[in-house]
């Protein structure tokens, strides 16, 4: 695999081995998502790394690096939150 930068289209090429063109391509916008390309296709497959090119989704990632899924985001803002009980009227606060 190899990339190519064609005016501001980086291009990541590789030789397909089969009867007709002898090498192919998939345009990127820019070159570190070529490289993101080149690296997910050489850590599991060709054909994986395209299906996360035309659909970057995370659940689509982790499938393919063959990670457990992602766990849905927590919210961090407390719900209806009541207020602490105060003791003024029983008589405990001097």
């Amino acid at each position: 695999m190899w990339i190519e930068t064609r005016g501001r289209q980086h291009r990541v090429y590789w030789r397909t081995g089969l009867v007709g063109p002898k090498k192919t391509f998939e345009p990127f916008p820019n070159h570190a998502q070529a490289e993101l390309f080149v690296s997910l296709a050489r850590d599991s497959s060709l054909l994986g790394a395209l299906a996360y090119a035309r659909d970057p989704s995370p659940a689509g990632l982790c499938e393919l690096l063959g990670m457990a899924p992602l766990l849905p985001a927590v919210s961090l803002t407390p719900g209806a939150v009541t207020p602490a009980p105060t003791f003024e009227g029983a008589g405990l606060v001097g």
